[in-house]
């Protein structure tokens, strides 16, 4: 089946409460006389939905209730389970007695997105067609209830103890165990199984290969060094904290953690340092630990360190792996200025590279403008010399007696 046209007007109308306890309200004095309330869920790694209608005047003394289950998580999404009981709802409502179905009708879900993607038909998205069959559901119900008919689409906000809703969420949970409604009940587009969301197969690709990463990771020799500071190094967490680094700060960062750092302990096992020694207190050798908790010569930054980095500074892994305390240790290095450079450093640097940059090119272009004055120079002094060529032919033309020069053509 092909998509929808854009220009398509839609068989209903939406509303969107500004706060819950707005929506609550309009739910409470809805006019609606058949009500119908739809949810999607995702639980213990399963998409279930589901859809219950009721009548404000009477006649139904129970509720009528249907359930599907989509699937696994990793072929499916929430958001497809929530288009899913919109399905189920507007199959309710067509399934409906048409003596007692002709009065006003609503749907009410807790989910905005799916509203809004319901009412607007945009370009292919995940999902779509889901709501392109809802949509021709509710343009079928018009037409079987007449002209004078109306459906309304209503927000209203989950997990507010709004009875109708939190049952309805029951039923999606319990939809999403495998307790699907009997076949005969469902809309005869659910009874075949619906096709794998290529959002949810993205996600649950990338899932995979994080696990394998990590399992590699854990594998390799480095873990056991690094573990300490770097358990969980694929994190979105880490990797948030690492790009929020400048490049500098990020190489500091990394020598740091490895112990591969400008101090004086590991630049003598370079040999490029006389002594181990610390320079600045001469109390021991320079390692990363001395350099951040022990030098007696750097307690004021110390001090600040701690301030910044809250009561777990004295917790090696926070201050390598924690936002905060990466934040907080990389103050404390560039107020010791010690691993090399400072924050002014690298600035004066910038700016003494910029200015011999701009000296350089300053000089380029006088060269040039030097080249194109010689240049215009020499073209000037050919020009006047030509100048002064066809000015003296001209007088010496001039002078001629007009009979010599008609003379001269003719034996010419």
């Amino acid at each position: 089946m092909g998509r929808l046209a854009i220009s398509t007007q839609p068989a209903f109308t939406t509303h969107i409460a500004d706060t819950r306890e707005e929506s609550h309200k309009e739910d409470a004095n809805m006019d609606a006389v058949i009500r119908v309330y739809t949810d999607g869920s995702g639980y213990k790694d399963q998409a279930g939905a589901a859809a219950v209608l009721v009548r404000t005047d009477g006649v139904h003394e129970c509720r009528r209730v249907l359930r599907y289950h989509l699937g696994p998580l990793s072929e499916h999404t929430v958001y497809e389970a929530e288009a899913v009981g919109i399905i189920l709802g507007a199959h309710l409502l067509l399934t409906e007695d048409p003596e007692l179905a002709s009065r006003d009708s609503s749907i009410s879900l807790d989910n905005q997105a799916v509203i809004r993607a319901a009412e607007y038909i945009q370009r292919a998205q995940p999902g779509h067609y889901l709501l392109d069959h809802f949509r021709t559901l509710t343009d079928h119900l018009w037409q079987i209830r007449g002209a004078g008919y109306s459906l309304e689409m209503h927000w209203i906000s989950g997990h507010d103890d709004a009875e109708l809703n939190e049952f309805v969420d029951g039923q999606a949970k319990l939809a999403a165990e495998g307790h699907s409604s009997p076949m005969d009940d469902l809309p005869a587009f659910l009874h075949l199984p619906l096709r794998a969301s290529l959002s949810a197969t993205r996600q649950e690709y990338t899932r995979q290969l994080h696990e394998r990463w990590q399992r590699d990771w854990m594998c390799s020799p480095r873990y056991q060094r690094h573990k300490h500071w770097a358990p969980d190094a694929a994190t979105k967490s880490h990797m948030k904290t690492i790009e929020s680094l400048s490049r500098r700060d990020s190489a500091v960062l990394f020598q740091l953690r490895t112990g591969h750092a400008p101090l004086n302990k590991h630049l003598h096992r370079m040999r490029c340092s006389e002594s181990p020694t610390c320079d600045a207190c001469g109390e021991a050798d320079e390692t990363v630990p001395h350099f951040i908790y022990e030098c007696q010569a750097r307690l004021t930054e110390r001090r600040a360190l701690r301030k910044a980095a809250g009561k777990n500074w004295r917790n090696r892994a926070y201050l390598l792996s924690d936002t905060t305390g990466v934040k907080a240790l990389m103050g404390y290095v560039r107020d010791t200025g010690r691993m090399r450079w400072s924050r002014r450093e690298e600035d004066d640097t910038q700016e003494g590279n910029f200015e011999d940059g701009e000296r350089k090119e300053e000089e380029e272009v006088e060269d040039e403008e030097e080249g194109e004055d010689e240049e215009g120079a020499r073209r000037a002094k050919e020009t006047e010399e030509v100048d002064t060529t066809i000015e003296g032919l001209l007088k010496w033309f001039e002078r001629l007696p007009r009979g010599e020069e008609r003379g001269e053509r003719d034996s010419a």
